[in-house]
């Protein structure tokens, strides 16, 4: 976050200070632009760490599974290659899942790629979707899926497949049989993250020589409601003489966000705590929003900070921000902003909390 955000702030004077040619300018403006891309990535490996960890947040909404992989056909033929024949296969009336339709994809993704790897000299992809009734004597059960409804999204190969030593080790972070620079070692621990956060289950089947089939089981939603359309996104201009405290026990972070907002055209105030925060809200009556991370030092977080502000000022607009919520997300009635973020990402979202707006 610290990096990313002084990045940007850096990028921005070079871009409206600099007086250059535009080949100079492109020749210095590459440095930070790798910078930037490298931050990205490791934001990225964060993230799937988190996933394994099942520590991440996701947001989760009513998915219309049927029409996620429709959609998601051709982007994941073009994934597999043209040395790769796809096949798809399923149900057109699919359960509704309970999920984060972003981390779905991008778990459908990472066995795609996985299978492709193991064919490098072609072979044959298929998908799999069907409704699936587990109950007690189901051959499932064995194998530690738990009783229930699911939709069963199986990606299968004819690739090189594992042996059982390797699939024993297969959901482990950085645990890859790809050659050096080839694979992180994080896209099957992700998916095993992803599926296990959701309430899901994975399986893998493999033969060397044979291929692999890997099984995801997402959970049927207690409601097929179709998903709520999402609200217009607000204006995202600055907000003229309004006043934000940003809260966040990392003084850098604090910093780097302050310089952020300042420039969007807020007046800024700041506190490392709680406590600094509350005693703030106490004795100026002009703040108009409270900007706070949910964990932070002192034994108060701040989804408990966002409570008290509001025993002290009921009509206070709250918006929380976290990459790691402890757990405290699943009760948060508050508008969260999840790390790291760009800074028009913190802008809609400050516009949207002062407005009132729930972002989708």
């Amino acid at each position: 976050m610290v990096i990313s955000g002084n990045l940007e702030l850096v990028l921005e004077a070079f871009d409206s200070a600099v007086k250059l040619s535009s080949a100079r300018r492109a020749q210095l403006r590459q440095p930070l632009n790798s910078a930037e891309a490298a931050t990205e990535r490791a934001a990225k490996i964060t993230q799937q760490l988190l996933a394994f960890a099942q520590r991440s947040t996701f947001t989760t909404e009513t998915v219309r599974v049927t029409d996620l992989l429709a959609v998601s056909e051709g982007f994941l033929r073009r994934a597999a290659g043209e040395a790769i024949e796809v096949a798809f296969a399923g149900a057109s009336d699919l359960w509704h899942c309970r999920v984060d339709p972003v981390q779905l994809e991008a778990a459908i993704l990472n066995l795609v790629v996985n299978a492709r790897d193991a064919m490098p000299r072609g072979g044959k992809l298929c998908f799999e979707s069907a409704n699936v009734s587990v109950g007690a004597t189901s051959s499932e059960i064995e194998r530690g899926v738990l009783a229930g409804d699911y939709v069963h999204i199986k990606v299968s190969d004819t690739g090189q497949g594992m042996t059982p030593e390797v699939i024993d080790r297969v959901f482990e972070p950085f645990f890859t049989t790809k050659e050096v620079g080839k694979g992180s070692g994080l896209g099957l621990s992700q998916v095993y993250g992803f599926v296990k956060q959701s309430d899901g289950h994975i399986l893998i089947d493999s033969t060397p020589g044979e291929g692999t089939a890997v099984t995801l089981y997402l959970r049927r939603t207690a409601s097929d409601d179709a998903p709520a359309a999402a609200d217009a996104r607000p204006d995202a201009a600055p907000g003229g003489n309004k006043t934000v405290l940003i809260v966040d026990y990392n003084t850098e972070v604090r910093e780097v966000m302050a310089i952020i907002v300042d420039s969007l055209g807020y007046d800024v105030l700041t506190a490392g705590d709680a406590a600094g925060a509350l005693e703030l809200i106490r004795s100026q009556h002009g703040i108009d929003l409270l900007v706070s991370d949910i964990v932070m030092s002192g034994g108060v977080n701040g989804f408990e900070l966002a409570q008290q502000a509001r025993a002290l000022r009921p009509d206070l607009p709250v918006l929380l921000m976290s990459a790691y919520p402890a757990g405290s997300v699943e009760r948060c009635n508050f508008p969260i902003l999840h790390k790291p973020y760009r800074r028009e990402q913190l802008a809609m979202h400050i516009r949207a909390a002062l407005d009132e707006v729930v972002l989708a």
